[in-house]
């Protein structure tokens, strides 16, 4: 239990069962509510050295391998991931935000669990949510209190299991104390190198990764144009779907026919996409495009965001 004694309030807090030697194998598990502050906590960890997935090189720090199995109630696909990574990691974890409710509280398929637990206010989720997922932030507040509800609950459940709790927005007025305390918890000796790459990991609400999270966020890019045709490749981030794409010549809007196509998209970090992500949009008879003209690609969604490349110059 906390220390009665200790009148600070840092917005942090570590519960330890009665008796607690730590382990050296174990499981973090990073819970709270979707863009309630765990994508850092996530970061923090990684600082420290402990592996996140397989699949967790995303804007959000999420192993998709490990949630995907969880959430899509698949026991035995759990199992192999958990074996996987319990044989090459002495200390591992993941974070997913909403996992506690997939979960079986009373049957946790990890070796020696440690809860990181992540609260954050209402109205601050729903200012993110609404930048993020485009949600009316009073009905996100609305259902922010039913999910912490339910989180608590889970938390509660895990009492014989260790645990962080901190609270996001007061956490960020102590970074250093932070760092100092989750350090001690996961079980690391903090050098100075370690310090500085933790507190560098502690950036929020970063431009660049609040644009990356949104729920229409895209790598896309034209990528060959000839007279009748205009090429290249779309996907979402955070979902599988092929929108619409229009075009436009000389910000003209011009009617074309749509076709996708499988193809790979090789990134800079060497990861590879495979799937249904070319696109070529055929143009309406009659028009043909010349040296000179410039070519747009919109994608029709809300934000009628341009892929890369536009406006392509025709040469």
């Amino acid at each position: 239990m906390p220390d009665a004694s200790n009148l600070s309030n840092e917005g942090f807090m570590a519960l330890l069962p009665d008796g607690y030697e730590p382990p050296s194998e174990k499981t973090f598990i990073v819970v709270g509510l979707a863009r309630g502050g765990t994508t850092m906590v996530a970061r923090l960890l990684e600082s420290f050295g402990v592996f996140m997935g397989d699949e967790a090189d995303n804007p959000v720090v999420e192993d998709r391998r490990i949630a995907g199995a969880i959430e899509g109630g698949d026991a035995a696909a759990v199992q192999t991931v958990v074996a996987d990574y319990d044989a090459a990691h002495a200390v591992w974890g993941f974070k997913r935000p909403n996992v506690f409710r997939s979960l079986d509280a009373n049957d946790l398929p990890f070796r020696n669990p440690h809860f990181v637990v992540v609260l954050r206010d209402a109205l601050a989720i729903a200012n993110r949510n609404q930048i993020s997922m485009f949600k009316d932030p009073i009905v996100d507040m609305a259902d922010s209190v039913e999910l912490m509800a339910d989180l608590v609950r889970f938390v509660e459940q895990q009492r014989d299991h260790p645990m962080f709790l901190l609270s996001f927005d007061k956490s960020l007025m102590n970074v250093r104390s932070l760092v100092g305390e989750m350090a001690d918890f996961v079980g690391v000796e903090l050098t100075q190198p370690m310090r500085r790459r933790a507190l560098k990991s502690i950036e929020v609400d970063n431009a660049n990764y609040l644009e990356l999270s949104r729920a229409d966020s895209f790598m896309g890019r034209i990528t060959e144009v000839s007279e009748r045709t205009v090429s290249g490749f779309f996907r979402y981030h955070h979902r599988e779907d092929n929108p619409p794409l229009d075009v436009y010549i000389d910000d003209e809007p011009v009617n074309a026919e749509m076709r996708w196509f499988d193809t790979h998209i090789d990134r800079p970090n060497g990861k590879r996409f495979s799937g249904r992500y070319g696109f070529e949009l055929t143009l309406e008879p009659g028009v043909q495009l010349r040296p000179g003209q410039q070519i747009s690609v919109l994608v029709d969604d809300e934000r009628r965001q341009e892929l890369r490349n536009s406006p392509y110059r025709v040469k």
